[in-house]
């Protein structure tokens, strides 16, 4: 299990998604301690998927760089998830796309039924938007990255974002070039990635 961890971090690396020493020590510990029927279980998308997300989760990486995005789609904290969310974006993209002066209102959303909507407007690149997030109960609206989508394409950028998921219910975010994905979706078939 170690070798085909440590193989995946080499093609990771062609793709430019790194991982210093320590961390690919800690992410091949931690997954060489899953009980045995789950390592016995695990296809090459899911191993992939678990790698994937511990390299993407901002607290592993100091919330300072990060060449891919992790987040579970089933929040903890509802009030700010999409606050959270672009600021992990800004992190994601190095700050090219400059979102700052993020609201989240959540004053139509009724938590006990599970509904109504949860508007968010922030900057992007000095531009004003706004985003109607559907509510259900503590579910990510995923469809927000379509939507980042659609003003980069508008504001004429070189890059997208692209998803695929761990295959449990995390949403695994990048932000780079066509070419690059094409590129990463040759090198990992088993986990392909997909603009939104």
């Amino acid at each position: 299990m170690q070798e085909c961890i440590r193989a995946y971090f080499k093609k990771l690396n062609t793709v430019g998604i790194m991982a210093n020493a320590e961390s690919r020590e800690k992410i091949i510990n931690r997954i060489c301690k899953m009980p045995e029927d789950m390592l016995n279980d695990l296809d090459n998308s899911r191993l992939m998927g678990i790698i994937l997300d511990d390299l993407g989760y901002p607290s592993e990486n100091n919330d300072k760089e990060l060449s891919v995005y992790s987040f579970d789609t089933e929040v903890f904290s509802v009030d700010s998830m999409y606050t959270d969310f672009l600021n992990c974006i800004n992190i994601l993209t190095k700050g090219e796309l400059q979102i700052e002066v993020i609201k989240e209102d959540i004053s139509k959303v009724n938590f006990e039924e599970g509904n109504g909507i949860q508007t968010i407007e922030f900057k992007l690149l000095g531009e004003e938007y706004r985003f109607n997030a559907r509510a259900y109960y503590d579910w990510f609206d995923v469809t927000i990255i379509g939507y980042l989508n659609e003003i980069v394409r508008n504001r004429n950028q070189d890059k997208s974002f692209y998803i695929t998921g761990d295959g449990w219910q995390n949403c695994i975010v990048f932000y780079n070039t066509d070419e690059w994905a094409d590129k990463y979706n040759k090198i990992f078939p088993e986990l392909m990635i997909e603009k939104v």
